[in-house]
Order: structure tokens, then sequence, then C-alpha cells
């Protein structure tokens, strides 16, 4: 019999099983190893050729959802944190999302974190808080009098209050004082308080006189 068929009793040559092939000046049909599959013509094994595929030796296929084959096309893995596939391919997430080890598709950051391309999605640190495409972390002192105690977000600090230097917490601003602490204060030998102006609070503006 020609290569890539064998003798049967009663009908002469036939093809190899599937999975077997056999070489020119062998006797008898023999399975491809894992990572190939056998030619069309089931004279030799040739190796998986299609992006995404793996083959246990019978024939090549692709990786389920969220693998990938290996370098040898022997089985697959699954894909990596920060990329996700189907049919075996695993992409690179775009930053502002991510997927977790083994994930079939990319998803957004969740709020107050953010990713680069291929990364895993990370808080921002206090002071700063997720650009719109949530791809880097900006800092409060892009918006005027804000502050970020978690990262997540900056806020504008209250009436009369400042933020620290780090951008973590809002300071009393000058000419202020505490007045539920200390109340009424003497200015010129006159009784004056911050509750005159409808403040009451540790922040309040002190009075004109002072």
């Amino acid at each position: 019999c020609p290569a890539g068929k064998t003798t049967s009793d009663f009908i002469g040559c036939v093809d190899c099983p599937d999975g077997f092939v056999r070489h020119t000046g062998e006797a008898l049909c023999v399975p491809c190893s894992d990572g190939t599959e056998p030619s069309e013509t089931r004279e030799t094994c040739i190796p998986c050729s299609q992006d995404g595929q793996f083959s246990n030796g019978r024939g090549c296929m692709a990786c389920g959802a969220g693998t990938q084959p290996f370098a040898n096309r022997t089985g697959c893995g699954p894909c990596p944190l920060g990329t996700a596939g189907l049919a075996g391919i695993c992409a690179t997430c775009e930053a502002g999302s991510s997927a977790l080890v083994g994930s079939p598709s990319c998803q957004p950051c969740p709020a107050g974190t953010v990713s680069g391309a291929g990364q895993g999605c990370v808080p921002c640190e206090p002071g700063f808080q997720p650009s719109e495409s949530q791809d880097s972390c900006m800092s409060c002192a892009v918006i005027k009098n804000t502050y970020s105690s978690d990262g997540i977000e900056c806020k504008d600090c209250p009436a009369r209050q400042q933020p620290s230097a780090d951008l973590t917490f809002c300071n009393c601003m000058p000419n202020t004082y505490n007045a539920p602490k200390f109340g009424r204060v003497q200015c010129h030998g006159a009784s004056r308080s911050a509750l005159e102006a409808g403040m009451n609070d540790e922040c309040s503006a002190c009075p004109d006189c002072l």
C-alpha cells in the first residue's frame, strides 16, 4: 500500500485510522504526537498551523474561551491577567479595563480604580482620582479647592476651608476660628460672634474688626 494507507484483509488498501499516519517505507500506521495532526494524505504528522489551536494527536482544534494554546500546542492554559479572548486567542485589554486570569472578555475597571493596557485594575492613592477614561490617576490639584481622602473622588472642601498640602483633607483658611468652641470674641471692647453672619462651625470667619 502507498504511504498514508494500510492493508485491510477484506478491502485492500485503506486510509490509516484517525490520528495515525504511515510514512513511506514503514509497515504500520503510527500515531501523531500531541501538538500535531495527520496531513490530508496521512503520510506525515504536521504541527497545528492556525492561531488558537492545540492537538491531542488526532486533529487540531480551538482552545476554549478564556484560554490559549501552550507554545508546543499540546494543550491550553488560561489567558493571563489583563488579557481575555475566545477561540484560543487572548488579546490585551485596553487601558481602563482589565480581565482576571482565564477570562473570556475584558471588563471596565471598577469605580475608583485605573489600569494601563494589559494590566490589572488598581486603586488611586489619596489626593488623586481616576481620569475619565480610567487609564491613569489625576491629582486633585487639577480641580480647584478639592481633596480626596480615599483616591476615589476629588471632593470640594467645605466653606472657608482649603486642601492640605497632600490634598488628602481640608484645613481651615486663614482668618477663621472655631465658633462652637470659642463662641463670642471681644473686639475693641465689643462682643462679636460668627453667629451674626450665620456661621457656626470650626472654620467660621473672624469678625471684621479683628
